[in-house]
């Protein structure tokens, strides 16, 4: 087994692996494309974990007999791109508490579970990949938070043990997917509903036809919802330079504002429905630290301050 821990800007390209496992624990901004896995590892062929934040694996081959060729797991931004996955012994991709991920035009077949498994992921967008004849289900959610978002478009499903089976998939989205050669079965769990609507819009007998063109990346990887680190461009060469000079124009007794505000596009920037959170903690911090500065004795600061971190919003 290959690791690599907590690498930044990692570059793994066009390497042959023979019985060889690849985990990356923590990296940032790493990128696995080209590379051909054979016959691979008792485990996961391929895993990022451990925090990990925006990593590209594209154009990998994955063939034959490891558990599950690419697992994902506890970190966010990630792009799973014209991959070929064929013959694993479980899944062929898994994401477990990943937010922010494009699984895109990837070819998932013969694998003896799942074609695709997502697990607790948020802002998931799965699109022009073909699922064909996965033992089990072409996509399998489950636990996924009520409003944790996954949209599936434009794919071609056909030939699995069932097309797509839920167990609480959250807010999920299904749009233009070919599953013609996945009749009569279609949905299961959760899902089972969805065959009805499904047979209404569409002829079961009509040959599947090519899938449409794939539904953009999710916001968190494009522009405004993208994870700004702090070694990254956006942050270096646009951010800092705009709230350094915005600071300094600010008199001096407003510049607190001025770091508040920033602070709140900071975190906005990758995910804005965090804002609400981020008021409410503001306002009661600042509630607190007020009682704070006007208790009388230092028993009475004691107990705001206790009070302070044992009900404040989190």
């Amino acid at each position: 087994r290959l690791t690599l821990l907590r690498t930044e800007h990692s570059r793994i390209a066009d390497t042959e692996f023979t019985r060889t496992a690849l985990l990356l624990s923590g990296t940032r901004h790493s990128r696995i494309t080209g590379n051909q896995f054979d016959a691979a590892a008792q485990n996961q062929t391929l895993r990022v974990s451990a925090g990990f934040s925006d990593v590209i694996i594209a154009a990998n081959s994955f063939a034959a007999l490891g558990t599950t060729a690419i697992a994902a797991q506890d970190g966010t931004g990630l792009q799973v791109i014209a991959n070929q996955i064929e013959g694993q012994m479980q899944n062929g991709l898994t994401l477990d508490r990943v937010a922010c991920a494009h699984v895109a035009s990837n070819l998932i077949a013969g694998n003896g579970a799942n074609g695709i498994a997502l697990r607790n992921s948020a802002q998931v967008t799965v699109s022009g990949n073909a699922l064909l004849g996965n033992d089990a289900a072409g996509l399998y959610l489950r636990d996924q938070a009520a409003g944790a978002t996954t949209d599936v478009a434009g794919n071609v499903i056909a030939g699995n043990g069932v097309g797509l089976r839920g167990a609480s998939t959250g807010a999920l989205t299904l749009s233009d997917n070919r599953m013609q050669g996945q009749f009569p079965r279609l949905f299961s769990g959760d899902l089972a509903q969805q065959t009805v609507a499904w047979l209404k819009g569409t002829d079961p007998a009509t040959p599947p036809a090519p899938a449409p063109a794939s539904a953009p990346a999710p916001a968190c990887l494009t522009g405004g919802g993208r994870l700004m680190v702090f070694s990254s461009e956006t942050f270096l060469f646009l951010f800092l330079p705009l709230f350094l000079a915005i600071y300094y124009l600010t008199p001096s007794r407003h510049r607190s504002v001025t770091i508040l505000l920033g602070s709140y596009i900071f975190y906005a920037w990758w995910r804005i429905d965090f804002l609400a959170l981020l008021f409410g903690t503001t306002v009661w911090t600042y509630i607190f630290g007020r009682r704070i500065g006007a208790a009388e004795t230092q028993k009475a600061a004691k107990a705001y301050l206790i009070a302070d971190g044992g009900t404040r919003p989190h």
